[in-house]
């Protein structure tokens, strides 16, 4: 479940996965240097005035905080 409704409803998410310069703990997008990340998504419903969604994630890959990192990229964070 996330907060608000990811655009487009169906979609593929590519990027670099790296840590943060200041919290080597914190997994950020980086579009220079990290491991390469895909996460394909789909919206099965949004509800609440779509404040909420839920959502199906498949990973080509298995990067740590993968889904968080792209959720939060598409402006969409996880609840």
């Amino acid at each position: 479940v996330v907060y608000g409704v990811p655009s487009p409803l169906i979609g593929k998410i590519e990027s670099k996965i790296t840590s943060a310069k200041n919290n080597p703990t914190k997994k950020v997008i980086s579009f220079t240097k990290g491991k390469v990340a895909v996460t394909h998504y789909k919206v099965i419903t949004s509800w609440a005035n779509n404040m909420f969604s839920l959502i199906e994630c498949e990973l080509d890959t298995g990067r740590t905080h993968q889904i968080r990192v792209h959720m939060q990229y598409k402006k969409t964070p996880i609840i």
